[in-house]
């Protein structure tokens, strides 16, 4: 018999109290359970599983996966994808489920919150995550924030990166590049450079500390330009400043007498999010 506390938090945030019942819990054969097609989390270590299956076959499952119907005696799973394959590996007949009705945009939604709350979800899983619910069940920004508990510049930030060059995502996903390098590259507009300093930065083994100094080596001038060489990264520095603390890309341009600021954004939303920033209100 399962308590409400043996339910672990995650689930627990997800499902109103009352989704707890005992009779919701039943133990339903693997041949009727498939993954969910939502499923945000793409990456499961084999070492982990394995590690899982000897924990399963000595203790049983401690915490039951969440499922919804689809269909006669068929389920998807909403959360516990893991616990189902080790499950599998395991050679489970069944395996405990909570079943509750939701629809696809709900499964989304609580497969997503309840990797990032177990912190199981790289930043390309995380940010393609967000994208898919902006793209195909319609939430803002500020809301997948409120529903994750992040703050929306967190939120743009991911969805930035993940648009990045696929070559540099595949360094992402490889381990060989962190997201504080991917933030760096954001403030290139051409897909070359952006290129070009990511695999660097992986053949020459640069932290992100080191990588923020090559770019800045890189945005200093020619020694054939008029403009003196501290002044021209003195603006280039303070395009540095405004762009963090703006978290988007801002170009400064001109000297230090007269010049313009350009600031980039890159949908609606993070337009109202600066918007709000600077505490303008649209008519």
């Amino acid at each position: 018999m399962l308590s409400k506390k043996g339910l672990g938090k995650g689930l627990g945030a997800l499902i109103a109290e009352e989704g707890f019942a005992e009779k919701k819990v039943r133990e339903i054969p693997l041949p009727q359970i498939e993954p969910n097609p939502a499923q945000p989390r793409k990456d499961f270590p084999q070492e982990s599983l394995e590690e899982l299956v000897l924990s399963m076959q000595q203790h049983g499952l401690l915490q039951p996966i969440l499922v919804r119907p689809a269909g006669l005696e068929h389920y998807y799973i909403v959360a516990g994808e893991r616990r189902y394959r080790a499950a599998v590996m395991a050679g489970f007949a069944a395996i405990a489920c909570l079943v509750q009705d939701c629809t696809e945009r709900e499964s989304a939604e609580r497969a997503l919150i309840e990797n990032i709350q177990r912190d199981d979800l790289s930043p390309l899983e995380e940010g393609t995550a967000y994208a898919r619910l902006i793209a195909e069940y319609g939430l803002t920004q500020e809301q997948i924030a409120q529903r994750v508990g992040k703050s929306r510049p967190v939120i743009t930030n991911l969805l930035n990166v993940v648009q990045l060059p696929e070559k540099i995502l595949q360094l992402m996903r490889a381990g060989q590049l962190s997201l504080g390098h991917a933030k760096l590259l954001l403030g290139f507009d051409e897909q070359e450079q952006q290129i070009t300093i990511a695999e660097r930065a992986v053949n020459e083994g640069l932290s992100v500390r080191a990588t923020e100094a090559l770019i800045a080596r890189l945005r200093e001038p020619k020694k054939t330009e008029r403009k003196p060489t501290k002044e021209r990264m003195a603006l280039g520095s303070t395009a540095d400043l405004l762009s963090r603390a703006f978290q988007t890309k801002v170009t400064v341009k001109g000297d230090s007498a007269r010049g313009k600021i350009e600031i980039s954004y890159y949908s609606e939303e993070e337009l109202n999010r600066l918007l709000e920033l600077w505490r303008i209100e649209a008519e």
